[in-house]
């Protein structure tokens, strides 16, 4: 079953938006996908009993970012157990991981604070 959820932060809310989304995979809901290319809109889940453990973490991408360093870079994560799910227009790319031992994107506020600033 597919459900849709409207966002409830504002998109700069980095750490709203990881715990929305954690939240609604400790009840059993998988992001599926953001509405698009446009941040207006509901967010699609879908039921998956293995997202009850999930951690989804949004990386800044900026506007600059192309394909082949987003693909580059999804494939950098998924060796540390992350896997790309959807990207929030231009601002971020969401991973998702269900392996409770696997690192943090960033591993220090530092690395985020000059990730989050190229935005």
């Amino acid at each position: 079953m597919t459900v849709k959820k409207w966002v409830p932060c504002a998109l700069w809310d980095v750490t709203c938006l990881e715990q929305w989304l954690g939240e609604m995979a400790a009840k059993g809901y998988a992001l599926k996908d953001w509405p698009g290319a446009s941040f207006v809109g509901r967010v699609s889940f879908q039921e998956d009993p293995e997202a009850l453990n999930a951690r989804y973490r949004l990386d800044p991408i900026g506007e600059r970012i192309g394909d082949l360093e987003l693909r580059e870079r999804s494939e950098a994560y998924q060796e540390s157990g992350w896997r790309y799910v959807a990207k929030v227009g231009r601002l971020y790319a969401i991973y998702r991981c269900d392996d409770p031992t696997a690192p943090e994107l960033y591993n220090d506020p530092e690395s985020l604070a000059w990730a989050m600033k190229k935005q």
